[in-house]
Parts: C-alpha cells; sequence; structure tokens
C-alpha cells in the first residue's frame, strides 16, 4: 500500500488475505514484533503494524474508488497498445493473466533506455525506469543462488525499459501528448 501504488495508504501499508487460521496468526505475529501475547515474543518479528486511522482511510475513501481508479488505467493502457503499434516502442506485457496497469513498461530500440527517456523529455514526457539492475546483480546477491545461464532477455529487458506516464488522474489530452511524443520519437 505505498503512496504510489494503485492503493495506497498515507505512508506504507500492506494487506494479506487467507483463510488459513494459521498463515494469518503467523501474519499477526511478524507485523507486531513476533509477540503472541503482549510482550510475549515467540519469534522474531517487525513493527509492521498499519494504523488505525490509514487503515480507515484506506477503507472508506479510497477502496471504494479502486475499480474506477484501475478502469481508468485499463483505458490508458489499451489506447497506448493500439497507438503504440505505430512506433518501435513495445509494451512488455504480463504472459498470463490481466494487469492492473500499476506501470506501462515499453521496450525501446533506443542503444539504451536513457536515449528513450531524454527524447520524451525533450517532448514534455516524464518517463522513468524501473528495475534497471537484475537481482543476481545487487550487491546484497552476490554469491546468492545460482543463475542457469546470463539472463540475456532480462538484461535486455533492464537495459531497454522505459516506463510511459500512467495513473488514474491523467486527462485525455495528457494521454494524447503521450502518444504523440512516442509516434514522433519512435515511428
Amino acid at each position: 500500500l505505498y503512496p504510489t501504488k494503485n492503493l495506497g495508504a498515507l505512508g506504507d501499508g500492506g494487506v494479506l488475505l487467507t483463510k488459513d487460521a494459521a498463515l494469518a496468526e503467523h501474519a499477526r505475529r511478524l507485523r507486531d514484533y513476533g509477540q503472541a501475547e503482549r510482550y510475549q515474543h515467540v519469534e522474531l518479528g517487525l513493527n509492521s503494524r498499519l494504523d488505525e486511522l490509514h487503515a480507515a482511510i484506506l477503507r472508506t475513501a479510497m477502496l471504494p474508488r479502486l475499480d474506477g481508479w484501475l478502469r481508468r488505467r485499463r483505458e490508458i493502457a489499451d489506447r497506448y497498445g493500439d497507438a503504440l503499434s505505430a512506433t518501435s516502442l513495445e509494451p512488455i506485457v504480463a504472459a498470463a493473466g490481466r494487469s492492473a496497469h500499476h506501470l506501462f513498461p515499453v521496450r525501446t530500440n533506443a542503444a539504451a533506455a536513457a536515449e528513450a527517456i531524454a527524447a520524451l523529455a525533450a517532448r514534455g514526457v516524464a518517463a522513468g525506469r524501473h528495475y534497471p539492475f537484475l537481482c543476481p546483480d545487487q550487491p546484497a546477491a552476490k554469491g546468492v543462488g545460482t543463475s542457469l545461464d546470463d539472463l540475456p532477455v532480462a538484461r535486455d529487458i533492464a537495459a531497454r525499459e522505459v516506463s510511459l506516464p500512467i495513473h488514474p488522474y491523467m486527462q485525455d489530452g495528457e494521454v494524447e501528448h503521450v502518444i504523440e511524443s512516442c509516434v514522433e520519437a519512435f515511428a
């Protein structure tokens, strides 16, 4: 429930839905310092409780709007997808299932994503980068686990991924500006 996510809180938060009573109890302990009861710590945990005020805002003000926000993101993603077929930008889509379109990542034919971002910025479009480094290349992951190969597809995506602006408050004119800028820069 990070503030920039599709359903964001005013700070960090999270939700776990389960029918498994044991898993639910385990999650409750983990979010409250590992306590089974007050001052009885039975495992290591965190202070990851969503306070009542934030939970109330989420439930009464934000959650009722989520379907509309997701619908608007889907409309924008559909418009991008249709229009980008006339460009060299290739939408990166989920292999299965439906997307919530938190991001709209595309693969650019530019040698590096930075070139594509600069081309869009010159036209007034703020594009972003997401996950430009692979997990095995992160310092914290050095020497952890194994890879079967050099991950060429993942490395290609990491090098050329650019995320186009997408959020439920985008006006139709703003969406058109992004599309026109993509067509100009990448036709």
